[in-house]
């Protein structure tokens, strides 16, 4: 048994937000599998726009602005609003790339699992 937090998103999903603007709202859940607390970590989403036509690909990074402390065994949702700033999706549908603990300041029993990645075909 590990004295160390151990971070995870275990699920990331879109729902349309209840203020008409920002338009979307992005969901994490976070939980902690280790066997101490995690404090002031932080969860940064990002998405890829489709290139365009001089071949650049842009990717925007959607923060979340929530205090984050998680017991171990014990996750939570964490939310975000955002308007979706790409014309045309990336071939395939909307890839959400979400990593708990961007910055390495918690240290972890795993530091490989901290990634998370969802394609939606389309946005709600």
């Amino acid at each position: 048994q590990s004295h160390l937090p151990d971070l995870r998103i275990f699920d990331v999903w879109v729902t349309p937000n209840q203020a008409a603007s920002p338009r979307h709202r992005i969901w994490a859940q976070v939980e902690n599998m280790g066997g101490s607390v995690a404090r002031n970590f932080n969860l940064l989403c990002s998405y890829p726009c489709r290139p365009d036509q001089s071949g650049m690909q842009k990717s925007v990074a959607i923060s979340f602005n929530q205090v984050i402390e998680l017991w171990p065994n014990q996750n939570t949702k964490l939310s975000s609003s955002f308007d979706y700033q790409c014309t045309f999706p990336p071939p395939g549908g909307w890839i959400f790339q979400c990593m708990v603990d961007q910055e390495r300041v918690i240290k972890e029993e795993n530091e490989n699992n901290n990634m998370f990645e969802r394609i939606l075909p389309s946005l709600p």
